[in-house]
């Protein structure tokens, strides 16, 4: 074989093991792999922390549909002396490159079940942030059998379907609360968020730079996800693809999505497993936990715990409250409590 094409088989060959994902900058306990689905999806993998024992392994779902893990890494770490966190980016979402045609619900839970398999749990305790509490909710109603216990941080209540629960005259005033609330924080979120702009210079968008631009968004989400727009410069957010949202709504049947639905609020009711709920006070998906404070009447083992000044990242914003809070729940599910 002439030299030249010796070389550039050995270079062929270099690259058919290049890593789908290239590594991002982690704390010195962390480590990356990949994962391999049986459809040919490779997830990307982080671990956080090195305890080997399966009752202390945590998997850690992040928000989205469409975010990634990263920003999440700053939440588990204060506790990753004494846990192990494994979190990965869902398919589709930045480092896990996904055909189109393969974003589905199904597919989502096959994926959480092939990396309990591949760590080698029986039973896996479950950590969901925003949206990927549905996800936790979703593999809970699927593999009831595989979950050992769930915790749901800044959790939405999309995943109520009223025909799951023993819904009572008093859950109409509940909603009417809830609703009202909801409105009277989105106006107090925008008023702060100007009022920054304003003070940063940025309220008019006509003149800004590319960088002044980015700043303002970053105070817009800032003031969306934390306690108070002035926390714009230290607040980490996560890429975000929209396209896997859209996808999912195009491959999904609206049927599918209510028999979803369906699902998630039956395992909740009839949860045989630990559910804790981490909610921050003026998160915006259920401000002061006026409907979750209702809905946890409604699970067998179930406790909500609010954090007084926090946001929907409450580590964010209460970190040392949020640690604490959120080791009694790890100990509880690890059997430590």
């Amino acid at each position: 074989m002439p030299r030249i094409t010796q070389a550039l088989v050995a270079i062929a060959v270099v690259l058919s093991f290049t890593p789908p994902a290239s590594a991002q900058y982690l704390p010195e306990n962390a480590s990356f792999w990949w994962m391999n689905t049986d459809d040919g999806i490779t997830h990307y993998v982080v671990e956080v922390g090195d305890d080997p024992n399966p009752a202390r392994t945590f998997i850690v779902l992040h928000g989205g549909y469409g975010a990634e893990h990263s920003y999440l890494i700053n939440m588990v770490l204060p506790l990753s002396d004494d846990f192990r966190f494994v979190l990965y980016d869902q398919r589709g979402s930045l480092r896990t490159p996904a055909p189109d045609s393969t974003l589905t619900f199904e597919n989502f839970i096959g994926d959480l079940d092939t990396l309990r398999e591949e760590l080698g749990l029986e039973k896996v305790n479950l950590i969901g942030h925003s949206n990927g509490a549905n996800i936790v909710l979703d593999y809970l109603g699927t593999h009831p059998d595989r979950t050992n216990g769930v915790i749901l941080i800044g959790a939405p209540i999309s995943f109520v379907h009223t025909d799951a629960f023993d819904v009572e005259d008093g859950f109409a005033d509940v909603i009417q609360r809830y609703s009202a609330e909801v409105a009277a924080h989105e106006r107090a979120a925008t008023e702060q968020i100007e009022a920054m702009q304003k003070e940063l210079g940025l309220l008019d968008l006509e003149g800004l730079s590319d960088r002044e631009v980015s700043f303002r968004r970053r105070v817009e989400w800032a003031g969306r996800h934390t306690a108070s727009a002035a926390n714009w410069r230290t607040a980490q957010s996560a890429f975000f693809n929209p396209r896997v949202i859209e996808h999912l709504q195009n491959n999904v049947s609206p049927e599918a999505w209510r028999a979803r639905t369906l699902r998630k609020s039956t395992a909740f009711v009839n949860a045989t497993v630990p559910i804790r709920v981490i909610l921050g006070e003026v998160d915006y998906v259920d401000p002061k936990g006026i409907a979750w404070g209702a809905l946890m009447e409604h699970t067998p083992d179930g406790r909500l715990t609010i954090l007084e000044g926090a946001g929907h990242h409450p580590w964010v914003d209460r970190a040392d409250a949020f640690t604490q809070a959120l080791r009694a729940d790890l100990e509880e599910l690890a059997g430590g409590g």
